[in-house]
């Protein structure tokens, strides 16, 4: 009676503890994320109760249950990561998890750990054209593979549609990949590669913001052969693409407004791929004259300083080149610094920059030459976007980072000439246009670690290895991650299979179906064949057992029969025991492999009705 009460208090106190445990997790994941739910409250809260499992571990089911916990913790990696190498190391992360399952069922311990592992392999290897055919034929979905769009947007940076001192400077330290661009023939010199983004029209004396998206007005002259290139850009949580100046048309699923901005009707929360069409040299007409107009804004009472300079150029009898060639003179010949650090700006940002500090980055620039232009009368527009790249010689493609963000302006001279870009920044730092952000700003050395920069075999070996890894990654991102419902219904026209999402489904789990019968018909009737081979060969067994006297009842189990033959024949309990052994895993524990072992055991096991032999 004592001993009950002590079990019954035992199994009550581990519960209270357990419920105890479970509450402080659950509070912990409540205040450290705000919530339960979601990717990263719910992993947090998946790790957290399947190593409390591990602890509790009493029998067969707590154990299965901790493997499966293991699988879907495997499965979380991909919410947030899914390149290759994730992808190879979460693979075999699972043969391990497959091995560990097979290592328990071997209770007998007759598996050393790298037989294990091997037949872990060859189930992996066998479940592989399944799952690729799974991969060809599932439909697929739109959206983030975690499905929540607030987890979708959680560490995306780039490029906003606002600009403010400051805000493009923030991203140069940014090591992160903006898009990726291969090009049909020769990658253009870095000069000439302006990836076109947002364009922005007005301002209240401090932020820069773009106008209302219209139908385009607007001409096209090119003066060049079109240069065809294909982008994969990188989520943004933005509705606009990046283009090189200047788009001859809208990508799929896009459209171009009346400034050539390329803009998509949804935000690009996954990894996206365009192909594109751009003129190097070209001639845009504006037939809209609210267009210019607009294009002369300027706050009132701000920039009184900057305005004046302007005026006062003017009335020197400047034309509307000369203006623009005395602005960049000015920037040029003046002590201008390009920095990545500018001072604080307390009152007008315009002034300040130009007749103080004189130290800025790209939208300092690009804001003030616009101000100066447009106190000029001449129509000029702020254009955000990505200048230069990095060229990958392993994949022959062009990297480029939100490093590269820039901001450069575009004039309006006349109907002979349009809009043209000037880049105020190349006045100041021309090796920022010519050679890329790294050039401009050496001390910023994102892509090479800082211990090995200065060791030129290193740094080789250290940017070797890293554009492969990056080419395997493109290549990885483009046939798998790319895998999206268009290529997938190219691909399966191309083999005639014309099928919508119902039919695609339907498609599947039939073939799905159908490979398991195949396999389970094949697995039923070699276990069919070995069972009959076993019983025919193990009743070969009990004659031999019968001729030297020992009597067989077909009642008896096999080590029940084995340990009577054993008694009367000492001479021969151990190849007995080795036989019965041998058969009770091939008919008991379907270890089929051992069938070879038992035909032999038992072909060569002839004794004689004399003890002595």
């Amino acid at each position: 009676m004592c001993s009950e009460k002590l079990i019954r208090r035992y199994f009550v106190s581990t519960y209270f503890f357990r419920v105890l445990v479970g509450t402080v997790i659950f509070t912990g994941v409540f205040i450290s994320f705000g919530t339960i739910v979601g990717r990263d409250a719910g992993v947090t809260l998946l790790a957290l109760l399947g190593g409390l499992k591990l602890l509790e571990i009493k029998g067969d089911r707590d154990y299965f249950i901790s493997t499966y916990i293991g699988f879907l913790l495997i499965l979380t990696n991909f919410f947030y990561t899914q390149t290759f190498a994730v992808s190879m190391y979460m693979g075999m992360t699972v043969l391990v998890l497959i091995a560990a399952l097979i290592s328990f069922n071997d209770q007998d311990k007759t598996l050393n750990p790298q037989h294990r592992l091997q037949t872990a392999s060859l189930l992996f290897l066998h479940a592989l054209p399944l799952m690729l055919l799974m991969f060809l034929l599932f439909p697929r979905v739109s959206g983030p593979l975690w499905g929540l769009p607030k987890d979708a947007q959680l560490g995306i940076t780039g490029i906003d549609d606002e600009m403010s001192p400051g805000s493009i400077s923030e991203l140069i330290l940014s090591d992160e990949v903006a898009f990726r661009v291969e090009f049909e023939g020769n990658i253009p010199e870095k000069s000439r590669l302006y990836w076109r983004g947002p364009v922005l029209w007005y301002t209240d004396g401090y932020k820069w913001v773009p106008g209302i998206p219209r139908r385009p007005d607007i001409e096209i002259l090119n003066t060049s052969e079109p240069i065809n290139y294909t982008v994969t850009l990188e989520p943004t949580d933005k509705r606009w693409l990046y283009a090189l100046d200047i788009p001859t048309a809208a990508a799929e699923d896009s459209y171009l407004g009346h400034d050539l901005q390329l803009r998509t009707r949804r935000a690009v929360i996954k990894r996206t791929r365009y192909e594109m069409s751009s003129y190097p040299d070209y001639v845009l007409i504006s037939n809209d004259p609210e267009e210019l107009e607009k294009a002369l804004q300027l706050p009132g009472r701000y920039h009184p300083k900057t305005i004046a300079l302007a005026h006062s150029w003017r009335k020197q009898g400047l034309n509307d080149i000369e203006m623009v060639q005395k602005a960049l003179s000015f920037f040029n010949e003046e002590p201008f610094y390009y920095t990545l650090l500018p001072p604080v700006f307390i009152n007008d940002n315009i002034d300040e920059f130009i007749f103080e500090s004189r130290e800025g980055f790209c939208e300092h620039y690009a804001a003030a030459f616009t101000v100066l232009m447009r106190a000029a009368g001449i129509p000029t527009r702020v254009v955000t976007g990505y200048q230069g790249g990095y060229i990958n010689p392993v994949g022959d493609y062009l990297i480029v980072h939100q490093r590269d963000a820039h901001a450069w302006t575009e004039v309006w001279l006349g109907m002979d000439q349009g809009w043209v870009r000037v880049d105020p920044t190349s006045a100041v730092s021309p090796s920022r246009v010519t050679d890329g952000i790294e050039s401009a700003i050496p001390e910023t050395l994102i892509r090479v670690p800082l211990g090995i920069y200065n060791n030129s075999f290193t740094r080789s070996v250290w940017e070797r290895v890293s554009n492969t890894f990056d080419a395997i990654n493109t290549r990885w991102s483009q046939w798998v991650l790319g895998y999206d419902r268009n290529r997938q219904r190219r691909i399966l026209s191309q083999i005639g299979l014309n099928l919508n999402r119902r039919e695609l489904m339907i498609t599947m789990i039939g073939i799905v179906i159908t490979c398991f019968s195949v396999i389970g018909f094949g697995l039923l009737t070699r276990s069919k064949n070995d069972t009959d081979k076993v019983r025919q060969y193990y009743g070969k067994f009990k004659k031999k057992l019968s001729a030297i006297g020992v009597q067989v009842n077909d009642h008896e189990g096999p080590r029940d029969l084995a340990r009577k033959a054993g008694r009367i024949r000492g001479d021969l309990a151990e190849r007995i025991n080795t036989i019965t052994e041998t058969y009770i895993k091939i008919r008991y524990k379907n270890q089929h492999e051992y069938m070879e072992m038992l035909i032999s055991q038992i072909n060569i096991f002839k004794p004689s009705k004399s003890l002595s032999n």
